[in-house]
């Protein structure tokens, strides 16, 4: 697979959006990440809280590859895959 960027900025929500990165409502008036791109051919417009850009910035620089991938709105808001991972791991280590 390869990502080609086109764009990316940091606006103020002028309605709702749902977070790619962790599911949850990015409210109206939030200033918010956004990026587009072609995804293999596929045209790909992804938004994010800023936390959750963050988190997916500290991810990548722990996953030290260009083929990044992760599952939408499958990741805990703000914190990157292994900080979830981490955390599943230490409740059931206490159950």
């Amino acid at each position: 697979m390869s990502f080609t960027l086109l764009s990316e900025s940091t606006p103020k929500a002028r309605k709702s959006h749902v977070c790619d990165w962790c599911g949850e409502l990015i409210e109206k008036s939030t200033t918010y990440y956004r990026y587009s791109g072609n995804n293999s051919g596929d045209f790909q417009c992804t938004k994010m809280h800023l936390e959750c850009r963050d988190a997916m910035d500290r991810d990548i620089k722990d996953y030290d590859s260009w083929d990044y991938e992760f599952i939408p709105r499958d990741n805990p808001r703000g914190k990157t895959i292994a900080e979830k991972d981490n955390e599943q791991y230490q409740k059931t280590r206490h159950v």
